[in-house]
């Protein structure tokens, strides 16, 4: 069971961090079958080298009446991206987690049950709480948005399917995620949260843009708007049985 960290280089103290906090879950708990692995995290500068920036569509990210998209926005996005295209490569689900949380005291028994479970994506870790359903002892659907890409559990198929549909970036890899009628993924959460945040976390090394979409084609905005929101409706409609085949249960 394979969890990679995102980690800036220059994050030293984020890294020290975690590498305290995993010490003291291996000292907890000797025989989990859980390893860690940092992994580097990319930076504006990386995302001009390689290519990924020219991903950022600002036509899109106007119409979706978002706050201008900012390059370390971007660079987030890019470090999710080649984790899944890592998940891809392994064959096998992994456990993605940023640096600015610790472990709860059931990560442990949590992170083995969603590899047990027959979810493809698993949200560990929430900043936004709207009504869900629970599904199970400790799994629960939500049909709204359910913030927050600091830890989740993620199979080859959803990997394969956030790929598929991210060729252009206009909107945070979160809310990406969280929208699944966009990319087809079923986001599903467990309760409680695997991973709690820490000091780090209110000091985030992502600069979001103040510049804000507004004023141009206000009337496409609102027509897309509506666009959206039938398109969610649908996608979670249609999930409605994937929902009941796992509350039977």
């Amino acid at each position: 069971m394979d969890v990679f960290i995102i980690n800036l280089k220059r994050s030293t103290q984020r890294k020290e961090a975690m590498e305290s906090n995993i010490l003291d879950f291996k000292a907890s708990y000797p025989s989990s079958p859980i390893t860690f692995h940092f992994f580097d995290a990319q930076t504006p500068e990386s995302i001009k080298a390689n290519g990924f920036i020219k991903r950022h569509d600002k036509f899109l990210n106007k119409l979706w009446r978002q706050p201008e998209t900012s390059e370390t926005e971007i660079a987030c996005f890019a470090s999710h991206y080649f984790l899944w295209e890592k998940c891809i490569e392994l064959n096998k689900p992994i456990v993605i987690l940023e640096d600015d949380c610790k472990f709860a005291c059931y990560f442990d028994k949590g992170i083995r049950e969603c590899f047990g479970s027959p979810y493809e994506y698993v949200k560990l870790h929430l900043s936004s709480f709207n009504t869900m359903k629970l599904v199970g002892r400790n799994f629960a659907y939500s049909p709204k948005l359910v913030l927050s890409a600091v830890c989740y559990y993620i199979t080859p198929s959803a990997a394969r399917k956030f790929i598929k549909h991210a060729k252009k970036v206009y909107i945070p890899v979160d809310n990406y995620m969280s929208n699944s009628f966009l990319n087809g993924v079923v986001e599903m959460v467990y309760i409680p949260e695997l991973v709690l945040s820490n000091e780090h976390n209110q000091c985030s090394t992502i600069t979001m843009s103040t510049k804000q979409n507004i004023g141009a084609f206000k009337v496409v905005k609102e027509v897309f708007r509506f666009y959206r929101q039938g398109r969610e409706l649908l996608f979670h409609l249609r999930h409605v049985l994937f929902i009941k085949k796992y509350l039977s249960k």
